[in-house]
């Protein structure tokens, strides 16, 4: 009977892994980008990967310019979504003892429901808000983003992101980051972590 037991726990602890697993296909979300709006004409590139604890890997890309020396546009890529975000600058470290940024995002992902032959396409848009500040050497943030996926059908459901992150300025160019924290979506928390690196004019 214990034996049966510890099986049934086993049984139970293996499904659950794989379903979470199975949650955060659909994206990091990462944040990668400062509190700090980029300014009028300035571009940053991003490369990274983000893991969660079940060890499973997503590549990402992002592209980020300066419209005004507060507003900012992103495209933001990753397995499996894809985001457009507009951000803007309330406060910079410039001119302020914080950053503070506020933006909309909105795009298409895909929830893995069961594995690659089950999933569903939806829809997001979501708000996002990041504070952090700059300094010489980098600069320290903490954001949080919340969604809705599935708008204008059934299938639709709210989650929720935030990260803690650090950037370092390895030179003028370049530079090198890493930011980690926990999604929260279908009830369920998932630790995720995102090293990235980053080029910019």
């Amino acid at each position: 009977m214990k034996m049966m037991s510890a099986l049934l726990s086993e049984v139970k602890w293996i499904n659950a892994s794989v379903l979470m697993s199975s949650l955060i296909s659909c994206g990091t979300y990462s944040t990668i980008r400062s509190a700090d709006t980029l300014n009028k004409g300035q571009i940053e590139g991003n490369l990274g990967l983000g893991v969660n604890q079940f060890g499973e890997g997503v590549p990402l890309a992002r592209a980020s310019v300066g419209l005004t020396n507060r507003l900012e546009a992103s495209a933001h890529f990753e397995t499996y979504s894809a985001l457009a975000s507009l951000r803007y600058g309330l406060l910079k470290s410039k001119s302020s003892p914080i950053a503070l940024s506020l933006g909309v995002e909105g795009g298409t992902h895909v929830f893995l429901r069961g594995g690659l032959n089950d999933n569903l396409e939806n829809e997001l848009i979501g708000v996002a808000f990041s504070i952090g500040k700059a300094w010489k050497w980098g600069d320290l943030y903490l954001s949080h983003k919340s969604f809705i996926s599935g708008i204008g059908n059934s299938r639709n459901f709210y989650f929720s992101t935030n990260r803690l992150g650090s950037r370092l300025n390895v030179s003028d160019f370049f530079l090198i980051g890493f930011e980690t924290g926990a999604s929260i979506h279908h009830d369920i928390g998932v630790v995720e972590t995102t090293g990235f690196i980053g080029f910019r004019n």
